[in-house]
């Protein structure tokens, strides 16, 4: 199932909704609502899974969601949710065609490249400065990491 996360501030990147506001999140787009209402320990959200943004229901603010379905590891930080239009692109290459760990490949518009990991799985391959890559591994579907509930 995917995860849905809002945008942190700073360097924070996604933060992921508990799992119970995930699963209304995801349960509020799959069924085309416009909103749904989470609550974590200190506020209340209005969640708008089509539009992509939740609103604090007191203050007003807004920020950016996403729903994920892969995700980056890097061992300098906590999991991170992949783009949905880059999600949806691995997304369609798998459900369309084997996927065989010796020849398949996905290239994105900006030249990162996902293949198959040495040790199985998923890596993705994102050009470096001054030449070379850097390697990142990618999880694919539901991230059962704990992030806590966003604040």
């Amino acid at each position: 199932a995917p995860r849905w996360f809002y945008q942190g501030g700073g360097d924070e990147g996604g933060i992921a909704y508990s799992h119970a506001s995930s699963r209304a999140i995801e349960r509020a787009y799959l069924n085309r609502l416009e909103s749904v209402s989470v609550l974590t320990a200190t506020n209340r959200y209005n969640v708008f899974p089509l539009e992509g943004y939740q609103e604090n229901a007191v203050s007003g603010t807004r920020r950016k969601i996403i729903r994920a379905t892969w995700f980056t590891l890097t061992p300098a930080s906590p999991p991170q949710p992949l783009g949905e239009d880059e999600s949806l692109i691995l997304e369609n290459q798998l459900l369309s065609e084997p996927w065989h760990p010796d020849t398949s490949i996905v290239t994105f518009h900006d030249r990162r490249v996902v293949v198959s990991g040495v040790s199985g799985g998923f890596v993705m391959l994102q050009p470096s400065e001054g030449g070379g890559h850097t390697t990142v591994s990618l999880v694919r579907g539901y991230a059962a990491f704990s992030w806590g509930l966003p604040g």
